[in-house]
């Protein structure tokens, strides 16, 4: 799936919906697609004032995929609760520009 800003906060949301019923196959599809996009994201917002938050999103996903390695549902689902909020702090904050 090709993500952009726009589609991303949506994305989050069904992963947090997957990893809620405890879906293993689709939420690590929905990790996988949401970590290339977020390091796409950061190659292109170097030295942009979004990269601080694209880190912070990007960091939330990776604690997202190892609670999942762990079968640990609960911290992934907190930690992609982290990534959703993250990111919407960065939508908000291209909003004020």
């Amino acid at each position: 799936m090709l993500l952009n800003d726009s589609t991303f906060a949506l994305q989050i949301r069904e992963l947090i919906v997957h990893l809620e019923s405890e879906n293993r196959d689709q939420a690590e599809v929905y990790i996988e697609d949401g970590l290339e996009f977020l390091q796409r994201s950061l190659t292109n917002a170097i030295g942009d004032f979004g990269g601080d938050r694209i880190r912070e999103t990007l960091f939330a996903y990776d604690q997202v995929r190892i609670g999942l390695a762990h079968d640990d549902f609960p911290t992934a689902l907190v930690a992609a609760r982290k990534a959703f909020d993250a990111w919407l702090k960065n939508s908000r904050a291209k909003e004020g520009e």
